[in-house]
């Protein structure tokens, strides 16, 4: 079994108290939700210890993937069919 847990950043709080919370349960990976907010927050995510992320939420747009790829991610998570098939920036074509 793989697990994931999912972390809400409502604000800078929400992150602040969720970032030890996810580093004592060491899942296997991290949902970061809403997904979006990813490359906002990149940057304060890489100085914790934390697994595989992956971002979920409110994504809509090939070049939010590659955003949000960019900024750590190693997937996403969305409901947007047309995403669904997209494998970021080496796709041929633009993001």
């Amino acid at each position: 079994m793989i697990a994931v847990q999912r972390l809400f950043v409502l604000d800078s709080e929400s992150l602040e108290a969720g970032l030890p919370a996810v580093e004592r349960a060491a899942p296997d990976a991290v949902e970061v939700l809403p997904g979006v907010i990813l490359p906002l927050i990149a940057s304060r995510l890489g100085a914790a210890a934390l697994p595989p992320l992956i971002a979920g939420g409110l994504i809509r747009t090939r070049a939010q993937v590659a955003e949000i790829l960019a900024g750590g991610a190693i997937a996403i998570s969305t409901g947007a069919e047309a995403l669904w098939g997209f494998r970021g920036v080496t796709e041929q074509g633009n993001p």
